[in-house]
């Protein structure tokens, strides 16, 4: 789906079972190449800093291929400093995002990556993970309008009241021995769902912290 909820295109998935891997022998083979939350701000507040553009890509087929027995050494190329153009790559699963200082470089890059895989390019970067992505002259602006409206839908929040304050940051929390009980499930389900929300929405960290403890 894009950010608007609607279907682009069908995917069927093939799903491993990694549960039938075995202690001590291969049980620390899963690999994936899942760059961190805090890494892709980071990567789009650079890109905003040097004003150039963001594509994505997506892999077409996405498949496990076998470990390499070889230990792998990865470096910068000679003379990257020297250089004036940039490339910067993120790697999620199966989806890449990419910008660089040199518009002929990114489109060098996704030729040489669309050549040598079954790659699909998406265009610029719009919706990732989540995360809606509007780039503009005067900046980039990260929201997760869709997520939200559908966090609120889910949970049943629709007709909530919205507060600057989330909350007190002197607050103690007690046990209220009198109260209803709680839904552990749903509860979890809830604040692990806000958490994810804290990418954009930094203002409500300390409050979703606190639920996160109980």
């Amino acid at each position: 789906m894009n950010e608007k909820g609607s279907v682009v295109r069908n995917k069927a998935r093939l799903i491993a079972k990694g549960y039938c891997q075995e202690d001590d022998r291969d049980f620390d083979e899963t690999f994936a190449p899942v760059a961190r939350l805090e890494a892709i701000r980071m990567f789009l507040a650079y890109v905003a800093h040097k004003n150039f553009t963001v594509y994505q890509m997506d892999v077409k087929s996405a498949f496990l291929n076998e470990l390499l027995e070889e230990q792998v050494y990865v470096e910068q190329p000679p003379g990257f400093e020297r250089k004036k153009s940039l490339l910067l790559i993120q790697i999620y699963m199966d989806d890449i995002i990419f910008g660089s200082t040199n518009k002929e470089m990114c489109e060098k890059f996704s030729n040489l990556v669309q050549w040598k895989f079954e790659m699909s390019m998406m265009g610029e970067l719009i919706f990732f993970i989540g995360l809606q992505v509007k780039q503009m002259k005067d900046g980039t602006f990260i929201s997760q309008n869709k997520y939200t409206r559908d966090l609120m839908k889910k949970f049943g929040m629709e007709e909530k009241s919205l507060v600057k304050i989330p909350m007190n940051t002197s607050v103690k929390m007690d046990m209220d021995a009198e109260g209803k009980a709680v839904d552990q499930t749903r509860y979890r389900a809830l604040t692990g769902s806000l958490l994810y929300l804290t990418v954009s929405r930094p203002d409500i960290t300390f409050a979703i912290g606190v639920c996160a403890r109980f």
